[in-house]
């Protein structure tokens, strides 16, 4: 891969779970990461019918240049739509990583 492929600025969220002053678990929340550039590849894309609501989601790959801090509870946002990770890959000996992820349907 050449920096030219990475054409797409993407932000990566973590998660934080935190406590409300009752001491009660707060529902995930997540907090950007970091920005970066990475290269988009469209893998598949599908529509399910869950509780009669049609819902569709899209199965894209992100190549960024090698990072050891992403985590499968962070998520990608790009162009207004939302991705969590199913998986992580390092491609070539500290060369890139690849982050699988599906669209979040709100």
């Amino acid at each position: 891969m050449s920096a030219g492929c990475k054409t797409r600025f993407i932000t990566i969220k973590k998660l934080v779970k935190s406590r409300d002053a009752g001491g009660a678990i707060r529902p995930d929340t997540f907090d950007e990461r970091c920005k970066v550039w990475a290269e988009r590849i469209q893998k598949s894309g599908g529509e399910t019918n869950a509780n009669n609501q049609n819902t569709g989601s899209q199965m894209v790959d992100w190549v960024v240049w090698y990072r050891t801090d992403l985590k499968r509870t962070d998520r990608i946002v790009y162009d207004g739509v939302e991705y969590e990770i199913t998986d992580l890959q390092e491609v070539g000996f500290r060369k890139e990583t690849r982050i699988i992820t599906r669209s979040i349907s709100k």
